[in-house]
């Protein structure tokens, strides 16, 4: 075999295993996502409104007011605040 038949087999060889291992890369990803998103229970997670005891609620006032930044989102980029009192 002369050199050009020997440098092509060998470039398809290394074609197949690195495809063959993106292959394996990308069906141990998706079987992970697939596990991860099994295992969650939307409804467990949730904590609902009529779950809290009313008699643990504990009301405080606040001396001073808060004032706070508020992440700015869209396209303008508005800030805003938010203030308690």
């Amino acid at each position: 075999m002369d050199k050009t038949k020997i440098l092509i087999i060998g470039m398809i060889v290394v074609l197949i295993v690195m495809l063959s291992g993106v292959t394996v890369a990308l069906i141990y990803t998706a079987n992970s996502i697939k596990n991860a998103n099994l295992g969650v229970n939307v409804e467990k997670t949730e904590k609902k409104v009529e779950d809290v005891d009313p008699k643990n609620v504990i009301i405080f006032s606040i001396p001073e007011p808060i004032t706070a930044n508020l992440l700015t989102e869209g396209p303008n980029n508005d800030k805003h605040i938010v203030r308690l009192s």
